[in-house]
């Protein structure tokens, strides 16, 4: 009688006192993990990193450790275990490279949340430059160098170029050549250079020198003296030695004033040569100049020599002049009577007619001449005996040419950059040379060098001052006009703006930008934002910091982009955004129920596709970061999941997606996050200490047992009513079997792992 039911009953009974028992020693207060830790700081030194850190709330147990992590800049991985401190200096690392980090901390419960991470770039200053040389010019020294053998892990941005002796900067450069200017000739002066970065001003080079010289004047007093082969020219040196004097001379020589060529070079110690082995019956035009180690003198008028004697005058000079030509010459017998002189001219050596027969003097002058123009010219000397000839020379008049136009300065940190263009007239002849001239302050300018190009680099100049500058050109006739005049501050153009935008309407597109980061020397005083479209360019500007372009149509792409200008000139060009005016329709919406669902080492990402504003969806942009605060972009897909793989585990990801149409760039979705599996370590499970000790929950064994007492009584109860028949199935037949139905399932694959593709075919990148 008490078979089934007596058991139940036992069975219940002990499972209440079990659970009463079991109760006992369930509901006791544990202390929890950690907090993140507060305020982590990196601070960069020269191959190290110094951390430091607040403490966090330890929830009821004592810190005993902190876990520092590093990456270079990811994926973080342990880099060390520090005890109870709230500092760690990290050695040996590399100038240059960007490091990742974050802290955490453990108690008894175990280990906490990670802090916020930090990005840290160690570097140092540059070491010295290397192999400096001071190049002596004229009135001037050209500073050269080479690059530092270590730049301390960042771009070196300049050097910077000191009077040794004084130890005060002259200047700076972003080359690696300076030109001091503007100098006194034969005094030394002594340099160090040094280069800088972001940490810094390097290590100074070695001390060099130099002295600055000037060319020496032309030389006096030349004459010649034919004989048989041969001419001997004498000359005495020049008044004007210039700086350190010539260390030479040069002789030029040809059969016409505008043939000459470099006959040789002598000592300065030589002041007179003969030339041998010429050919009889010709005749020869030489001249001088004097050289030193910066430059050449201007040659010496020019002077003929007849070698043979046969030609009884020689023109010895020739003035070429504005529109008109003047002839001097002399005869080989002084003895000799002379009627008076003819002068023939044409248009060729060959072809030459009498134009005057009334000249009694050794010279002329032909006037009403064309400028440019070459003309050749030969003199006989009427005696009792009969003619004699000179030698056949040319001569091209000129004036000194035009001024030099277009003539504009670019300002920089203590120097100033010239250029012009040639005159429009160079006077008949060509131009040679250019002389600079400066002012400052409203003076008047000054003569400042001359040179041979249409370039000048005017150095070592005061940064914050307005300097005034002219140019002149020069030729075989001597200086012309100068030119207009122009001013420019010294110092530096601002940097590109930043924070380019473009926003699109109807009939419009918005740009707006944010100031440089380095406005240069002096404040911004306008800006010039330049459009494209259609292989066209134009340029307007703006006082602010917004420009809206209402002279653009609808459903057109733009580009736009955008340079600050200051007092001393147009900064660099920002980069270039797009404008796409009134698109049909709007952005898309907010991405909606972001869900990530993380695995052991990959975390699927799935999202609802949101509206699309009246325009196709194009892809969607995904963001990944290890906080909320350091999120950057990942990838971007045409659907609506991708699967990011390949991630190490226990570490937690914070991910948000936007959707693109042809409009623009929607709203952020929420942000999300998951971490990554922790791997489970494999035990043995004692099942009975689960059961007793509050594993499976009280309540559902006791609900079993009841479940089971139940049962027994039934069954008892069936036995007692003896044996019949069972009811049969409707008309006799056997019920039927309900079928069972297999839904398809879709989405991702078992265990929320995939191919490790997005929807687009491409495989998911980790970042």
């Amino acid at each position: 009688m008490w078979g089934g039911r007596g058991v139940a009953v036992i069975l219940v009974l002990f499972l209440l006192s079990s659970t009463s028992l079991v109760s006992t020693s369930v509901g006791a207060d544990e202390p929890g993990i950690p907090s993140e830790p507060l305020n982590l700081q990196a601070v960069p030194g020269n191959a190290q990193v110094l951390l430091s850190w607040d403490p966090p709330a330890d929830n009821g147990s004592a810190i005993n450790e902190y876990w520092v992590y590093r990456g270079s800049p990811s994926p973080l991985e342990l880099w060390t275990t520090l005890g109870n401190v709230t500092s760690f200096l990290d050695v040996g690392l590399t100038n240059g490279i960007v490091y990742n980090y974050t802290v955490r901390a453990v108690n008894q419960a175990g280990l906490g949340n990670m802090s916020q991470a930090v990005l840290v770039t160690p570097r140092t200053v540059p070491s010295a430059p290397l192999n400096p040389v001071a190049i002596p010019g004229n009135r001037y020294l050209n500073l050269t160098w080479d690059e530092p053998n270590y730049d301390g892990g960042a771009e070196i941005l300049g050097y910077s170029i000191y009077d040794a002796t004084t130890e005060t900067m002259i200047g700076q450069s972003e080359m690696e050549y300076f030109i001091h200017s503007l100098l006194e000739p034969l005094i030394s002066h002594q340099y160090i250079v040094t280069a800088f970065n972001e940490a810094g001003e390097g290590v100074p080079s070695i001390t060099f020198a130099g002295i600055p010289d000037i060319p020496p004047g032309v030389p006096m007093n030349l004459s010649v003296s034919a004989g048989v082969n041969n001419v001997t020219l004498s000359w005495d040196p020049s008044v004007d030695n210039g700086g350190s004097g010539p260390i030479g001379y040069r002789i030029y020589r040809g059969e016409t004033s505008d043939n000459l060529t470099l006959l040789l070079a002598l000592d300065a110690d030589v002041t007179s040569y003969t030339d041998y082995g010429l050919a009889e019956n010709h005749t020869y035009c030489y001249l001088l100049s004097a050289f030193n180690l910066v430059g050449e003198s201007e040659t010496s008028v020019p002077i003929w020599a007849n070698v043979s004697g046969n030609a009884e005058v020689f023109i010895t000079t020739i003035i070429e002049g504005d529109e008109q030509v003047g002839l001097f010459w002399d005869h080989t017998d002084q003895s000799m009577q002379v009627l008076r002189y003819w002068l023939y001219r044409g248009p060729s050596e060959d072809n030459v007619s009498l134009l005057r027969t009334d000249i009694t003097e050794k010279g002329c002058w032909d006037l009403d001449l064309v400028n440019g123009q070459q003309y050749y010219y030969r003199v006989a000397a009427q005696t009792p005996a009969g003619l004699g000839w000179s030698q056949n020379v040319s001569a091209i008049p000129h004036r000194t040419p035009n001024e030099p136009v277009n003539l504009t300065a670019e300002g920089h940190l203590g120097y100033i950059y010239l250029t012009w263009d040639p005159p429009l007239d160079d006077g008949g002849a060509n131009v040679t040379g250019y002389k600079v001239y400066m002012g400052q302050d409203g003076s008047d300018p000054k003569y400042l060098a001359e040179v041979n190009g249409t370039t000048f680099l005017c150095a070592a100049l005061d940064v914050g001052t307005i300097y005034s500058f002219q140019v002149s050109a020069v030729n075989r006739a001597g200086e012309g006009n100068l030119s207009l005049e122009v001013q420019k501050m010294c110092g530096d153009v601002p940097s590109a703006p930043l924070a380019l935008t473009a926003m699109s309407g109807q009939n419009y597109v918005s740009v707006t930008w944010e100031p440089p980061s380095y406005s240069g020397s002096g404040p911004i005083i306008t800006y010039e934002v330049r459009r494209y479209f259609d292989e066209t360019v134009s340029s307007i500007t703006s006082t602010g910091n917004t420009y809206n372009d209402t002279t653009v149509s609808n459903r057109v792409t733009y580009y736009y982009q955008v340079r600050a200008i200051n007092q001393v000139g147009e900064g660099a060009w920002s980069e270039i955004v797009e404008g796409h005016p009134d698109w049909d329709g709007d952005v898309p919406s907010k991405v909606m129920n972001l869900i990530a669902t993380s695995g052991e080492d990959f975390i699927l990402l799935t999202w609802d596709t949101p509206e699309n504003g009246g325009q196709m969806i194009t892809k969607y942009f995904l963001y990944r970061g290890i906080s909320p605060e350091l999120m950057a972009y990942m990838t971007d897909v045409t659907g609506n999941w991708y699967n990011d793989t390949d991630l190490p585990t226990d570490i937690t990801y914070y991910y948000k997606a936007v959707a693109i149409n042809v409009v623009g760039q929607g709203p952020d979705s929420d942000t999300v996050n998951a971490t990554t599996a922790i791997v489970p370590v494999e035990k043995k499970v004692d099942v009975w200490a689960t059961l007793f000790t509050g594993a499976i929950p009280m309540a559902t064994l006791v609900l079993l047992a009841a479940i089971g007492a139940l049962f027994l009584i039934r069954k008892k109860f069936v036995k007692r009513r003896g044996k019949g028949p069972g009811p049969k199935g409707r008309s006799g037949t056997t019920p039927r079997k309900p079928g069972s139905t297999n839904a398809q399932r879709t989405g991702t694959p078992k265990n929320g792992r995939s191919n490790g593709k997005g929807s687009d075919g491409k495989r998911g990148r980790k970042e």
